[in-house]
């Protein structure tokens, strides 16, 4: 159960929650993550108290933190309730490019893992020109600067994200439909 966390899976292994096709429920990574990511606060906080004798959390930067990851939480919700038909009508639609699944039983293991490191390649090469956009261009900056607003760096910080930031990401998520 854990390396479905970690992507640390096999492609189209039945024992996989999501390798077997449309009929699948999609893991909830987020809530899944969530005990491990609070224990390595803990964790971080207690270090750094320990080895720098200062506690290295604010509360006002901590409670704004855990808040605003719990804001983008929310509005990741409903935005994928537009996002997943959109995803799935344009793969269906419109896609440029077509991997034949198959039967997956039949296919060679380097079709499934060229699959899988395409996949890879893509969901990662198109974060980054997300992430670089909103760095780069007004309104996406003013959606992506509260990451960059903590007065201390710690783990706490990443879930310090607007509330926009899904809104903007379905354009470059919905890449992935096009490309098959």
């Amino acid at each position: 159960r854990l390396g479905v966390l970690f992507y640390i899976v096999k492609p189209f292994d039945p024992d996989t929650p999501v390798s077997s096709g449309e009929e699948a429920e999609s893991p909830d990574f987020i809530q899944q993550a969530i005990p491990f990511f609070i224990l390595l606060c803990l964790v971080e906080g207690i270090v750094g108290a320990v080895w720098r004798g200062k506690s290295v959390y604010r509360w006002n930067d901590l409670v704004c933190s855990y808040g605003l990851g719990l804001l983008q939480t929310v509005v990741s919700f409903f935005v994928k309730l537009i996002q997943v038909p959109l995803y799935v009508w344009i793969y269906e639609n419109i896609r440029l490019v077509s991997f034949d699944r198959g039967d997956e039983q039949t296919k060679s293991v380097g079709e499934i893992w060229g699959l899988w490191l395409w996949t890879i390649f893509l969901v990662d090469f198109l974060y980054y020109w997300f992430h670089r956009c909103s760095h780069e261009f007004q309104g996406m900056w003013a959606a992506h600067s509260v990451h960059h607003s903590g007065e201390t760096l710690n783990l706490s910080t990443a879930l310090r994200q607007g509330a926009y930031q899904p809104v903007l990401g379905v354009p470059f998520a919905l890449v992935c439909s096009l490309l098959g």
